[in-house]
């Protein structure tokens, strides 16, 4: 008995369904909470938030004027059709004060298995 092989669908053939990206922030310690309603604003499904440490030691922190070396990385999932407006309000943020340091990057993701996974990841339960 033969079996039926199953109509898959991908992403390129399927107009309804949108590109993810994993939007990454390193930000000081304390400024997480403003990059996650920055997300938020952008329907980001989910955002967690990872401690970190710095890499300079001691004596180049207190020749740049830099107390703390705790950081923050903050991990978001958005849709790529948002990757750019986002990327222009978190350079907003940055450039607001001195000290809304950080940086930010995206990584694509090339696939994702599991359509309900899928939906929660790109807020679209």
């Amino acid at each position: 008995m033969a079996r039926k092989k199953k109509d898959v669908s991908l992403i390129e053939n399927n107009p309804n369904l949108k590109k993810l990206s994993l939007y990454i922030s390193i930000v000081d310690y304390g400024q997480s909470e403003n990059i996650i309603k920055i997300f938020q604003r952008y329907k980001s499904s989910m955002q967690f938030v990872q401690n970190g440490t710095g890499t300079a030691v001691k004596a180049v922190r207190d020749i740049l004027g830099l107390e703390d070396n705790r950081k923050e990385i903050i991990f978001a999932f958005v849709t790529n059709d948002t990757v750019e407006d986002l990327r222009k309000e978190l350079d907003a943020y940055f450039l607001s004060s001195k000290r809304n340091r950080g940086i930010a990057f995206t990584v694509n993701l090339n696939s994702i298995i599991g359509a309900k996974l899928y939906h929660f990841l790109s807020n679209t339960i």
